[in-house]
């Protein structure tokens, strides 16, 4: 019978070390996806300063005496950064209430 209780030991020793592994999953996932994402963040935060910076020069050009300037398009505000990604993660893997 001693047998029998160190594999149900053992077995629940291995339970209780998978059940963190996945508790740990969101947030494995969030870091992965943040270090995906940085690098194209930066991409796009070049592209909107050198953006702002063209339109500044446009419109500081003299603009030619019979040519009409274009209408330039107002400049998007960024989206707002996504929170909770690490909430949706848990919830989506049934880990954790939904997010707000």
């Amino acid at each position: 019978m001693s047998s029998l209780q160190q594999q149900l030991d053992a077995i629940r020793e291995q339970l209780d070390a998978h059940r963190g592994l996945l508790e740990s999953l969101p947030e494995i996932f969030e870091q992965r996806f943040e270090q995906r994402l940085k690098p194209m963040l930066g991409h796009r935060e070049r592209l909107l300063a050198e953006n702002t910076l063209l339109r500044q020069q446009q419109l500081q050009a003299p603009a030619p005496p019979d040519a009409e300037a274009p209408a330039l398009a107002p400049l998007e505000a960024a989206p707002p950064a996504r929170e909770g990604l690490g909430g949706a993660l848990r919830h989506a893997l049934g880990l954790g209430p939904a997010p707000p």
